[in-house]
């Protein structure tokens, strides 16, 4: 006859195998089922205990997973497919700190085990510790030389800190190893593109209209950047401008060749970056920008703060030659999918004419500018990609001048949404905004004497992008208008850009 003890060991192993087949099928709850049946059975059945640990961790129940992974380690406090299994739960659930420690835990355990390692190089690089990652990868190295995955993940580490000359060393030496790796050789090729020339050029063609012209341009313009090392790369660019504009109920109509050549040289650190650039326009024979601009970013786990601050000057409008100093900043702060964005901008305009009866100013003078914006918005879709957000802006100019658009204490609210959506090749975004608002106007009444009066800027926009991903080429059709009572403008415009 057969004992009591084989007979449950046969039982023990028939719901094993029946947990194992549902498990494969994807069966998750039948297989859990089956396992809890082998530990009331055996309570001590390290395989099936490990099984309900993982197949709970597969459900995203990590109180469960984590009280079977405690039921193996109150045994055995060194055993490595707990602390290891610990770890991955832990990352899956976005506690990265805590998986570093776990996985380490295993390492100490079984240090010639190099799927840990492998993990915990993982681990690092989720929590941002690039340096880190690089060191475990090369004690991968140390214990086995031939690990292709290793070298590909201390490339892909210095490609992340903005290393991708570097980066190029260490992928050559895992190709050379996996020449026949689809993954390593997709990580390469993006890193070899990132060190080829970049070019792009765009043509558009704009109408704007105020209240006394009209004017109708195509524009084109052209830029070449290159990476020259880790830390620099340089971009040249050339804008040319044709224009007609027509004066309503005036004489003087007249058309504008424009043409303007600035380069831009930008030194880059992993998540820094200082731009120095500088322009000239060979029409009017002058500088047509130069200054400085910085850009970081600070991780504060899952808030994100990026700054850009801008000091420059720029000739912003040569219809009428006119440009000017400004110091900007802007911060946008992100959690998860909600962001918030403000930016600040004070600005001296060059020395030309303004008309400013209200401020007793008429002449040849400086003026200055200040405005800020700020910008509340959030993630409402993944797929397509969704964003609304409420929107506020205010600009306002020491003096009126009629070679600019100069308003007196203009305050602007609205909303705005957009939708980005990409499918294979192709991807579509399109962009709305609505704002309400005001700016102030003063006018001489019968006394002579000056009235404040609100005059309505209440405005809309859309916009609207179609593009298309060739190999290294991509295509982009891009559609934009813009309305209010005073000004109006919209423009077609092509885009081709590709690295060679």
């Amino acid at each position: 006859m057969v004992s009591q003890v084989a007979t449950a060991q046969l039982n023990i192993e028939n719901y094993r195998a029946i947990g194992y087949a549902h498990k494969i099928n994807g069966n998750i709850d039948s297989s859990i089922i089956n396992y809890k049946i082998i530990l009331q059975i055996e309570p001590n059945d390290y395989d099936a205990t490990l099984a309900l640990a993982r197949l709970f961790a597969a459900q995203e129940n990590q109180k469960e997973s984590e009280f079977y992974y405690a039921r193996i380690l109150d045994k055995d406090s060194a055993d490595t497919e707990a602390w290891n299994g610990l770890g991955d739960l832990y990352l899956m659930n976005d506690k990265v700190p805590n998986a570093i420690i776990h996985y380490k835990k295993a390492i100490y355990y079984l240090p010639a085990y190099v799927p840990y390692y492998f993990s915990l190089a993982k681990a690092y690089s989720w929590d941002g510790k690039l340096d880190d990652a690089i060191e475990t990868y090369t004690q991968i190295l140390k214990i086995d030389s031939t690990y292709s995955e290793a070298y590909a993940g201390i490339g892909k580490m210095y490609s992340w800190k903005e290393k991708p000359y570097t980066a190029k060393k260490y992928y050559l030496k895992a190709m050379a190893l996996d020449p026949e790796s689809v993954e390593i050789g997709k990580e390469f090729e993006a890193v070899l593109n990132a060190l080829k020339y970049s070019v792009t050029a765009r043509f558009w063609k704009m109408n704007e209209a105020e209240q006394n012209y009209r004017i109708d341009a195509f524009i084109q313009k052209y830029s070449v950047q290159k990476r020259l090392s880790n830390h620099f790369d340089l971009s040249a660019n050339v804008l040319l401008d044709n224009s007609d504009r027509d004066l309503f109920n005036t004489i003087g109509d007249t058309q504008r060749l424009y043409s303007n050549y600035w380069a831009v040289l930008r030194f880059i650190l992993k998540n820094h970056s200082i731009s120095a650039f500088g322009g000239y326009s060979m029409t009017d024979s002058r500088l047509s920008s130069y200054g400085l601009s910085y850009k970081g970013l600070f991780d504060f786990g899952k808030l994100k703060v990026t700054s850009v601050t801008t000091a420059e000057y720029q000739y912003f409008f040569y219809w009428n030659q006119v440009g000017g100093k400004s110091v900007e900043e802007n911060i946008t702060l992100s959690y998860k999918n909600h962001y918030l964005q403000g930016g600040l901008k004070y600005g001296l305009l060059d020395s030309l004419l303004i008309q400013d009866y209200y401020n007793d100013k008429y002449g040849i003078d400086f003026n200055s500018q200040i405005s800020y914006n700020i910008s509340l918005g959030t993630q409402v879709l993944k797929k397509p990609q969704v964003k609304i957000a409420a929107n506020y802006s205010f600009m306002n100019f020491k003096y009126k001048s009629p070679l600019y658009y100069s308003p007196y204490e203009r305050n602007l609210t609205g909303m705005s949404t957009s939708l980005y959506h990409k499918y294979r090749k192709w991807y579509v975004y399109v962009g709305a905004n609505y704002n309400i608002g005001t700016e102030a106007n003063y006018e001489q009444n019968v006394l002579e004497k000056f009235e404040k009066e609100n005059l309505s800027v209440n405005n809309w926009g859309g916009s609207a992008e179609l593009g298309y991903n060739l190999k290294t080429l991509t295509f982009a059709l891009n559609w934009s208008r813009f309305y209010n009572p005073y000004y109006a403008n919209y423009f077609v415009a092509l885009a081709i850009s590709g690295s060679f």
